[in-house]
């Protein structure tokens, strides 16, 4: 009986001791390919790599501080709209009063973080000696987007595997977008979009502002404009993917931002939250209607 006994005990142990040998080697859950995260690193040096790791680990642990991970249901809350469309704005604002999001974008919470390389390729010595000072953040915008990049990806796959709650400053208008919600819906994440729609006009004039005011270069109005047009066409994604889909409308950037409405995927039910910024955010992508419930 003893020696039977003894066999069962050393069996699950070994068992077990397998088990976790198994898992251990099993590769971690991945929202965004290592693959593409890495590649953003091609083209800096190992110095330069140095450094943009020792930002990513600062970044790292302004991003989870106080976060814990969810065991039921995590949210992902992404925005999607073109370059100017107070996507930032909103996503803080949202964030204002909740807790335990782990907050990942490439210019809020990457660019403006990077001390090792960014900030300071921004230093006295390199204004004093610049053609001027506009020229020197293009340059080190340039210089360093790609490592924001990374950064940003990095850590939306660490809280993506440590089953986080995440809030993603993202345009959400590349083709990669669909695999990623597949990914969420994959490990059960509840998906919140906030959609920020404005004209086109506005977020020229937001960019530019922005450059002026806070010394801040991202994109030129070609690019701004030719990215937004991408927006509207990735509404098959959110309606498809989102389980709630939060409608902003900014007038202009000046006044702030409206949610227009939220609409609920499953019921099927849309709650107008005002009547004007409603009907302005369809009349700038009329092909929402197709989405909605008409009113």
């Amino acid at each position: 009986m003893f020696k039977a006994l003894l066999f069962f005990f050393t069996l699950s142990i070994f068992l077990i001791g397998s088990l976790f040998w198994y898992v251990s080697k099993l590769p971690p859950k991945e929202l965004i390919p290592s693959q593409f995260v890495n590649s953003h690193l091609k083209d800096y040096s190992k110095e330069e790599q140095s450094l943009i790791q020792d930002d990513l680990k600062n970044i790292s642990d302004l991003c989870f501080r106080d976060c814990t991970r969810i065991y039921s249901t995590p949210i992902y809350v992404g925005t999607a709209g073109g370059p100017g469309s107070s996507k930032s704005t909103i996503l803080e604002t949202y964030l204002h009063d909740k807790t335990n999001y782990v907050y990942a974008d490439p210019d809020q919470r990457a660019l403006k973080f990077m001390i090792n390389t960014y900030i300071s390729s921004c230093n006295n010595y390199a204004i004093a000696n610049a053609a001027s000072f506009k020229e020197l953040i293009k340059g080190a915008y340039e210089k360093w987007r790609a490592a924001s990049n990374y950064i940003a990806c990095s850590i939306l796959n660490k809280a993506f595997a440590g089953d986080y709650n995440i809030a993603h400053g993202t345009t959400s208008t590349a083709k990669q977008i669909t695999g990623l919600y597949e990914k969420l819906k994959a490990e059960h994440y509840k998906i919140i979009l906030l959609l920020c729609g404005t004209t086109d006009q506005n977020r020229v004039n937001a960019i530019r502002a922005r450059g002026a005011s806070q010394d801040f270069v991202q994109n030129s109005d070609e690019d701004t404009i030719q990215k937004g047009k991408a927006f509207p066409e990735r509404f098959p994604d959110y309606f498809k993917y989102g389980d709630e889909i939060h409608l902003y409308w900014t007038e202009t950037f000046s006044k702030g931002s409206i949610l227009a409405a939220i609409y609920d995927t499953k019921t099927k039910s849309l709650s107008i939250k005002n009547q004007a910024a409603f009907e302005s955010f369809v009349k700038q992508y009329p092909t929402i209607v197709a989405y909605l419930p008409k009113v």
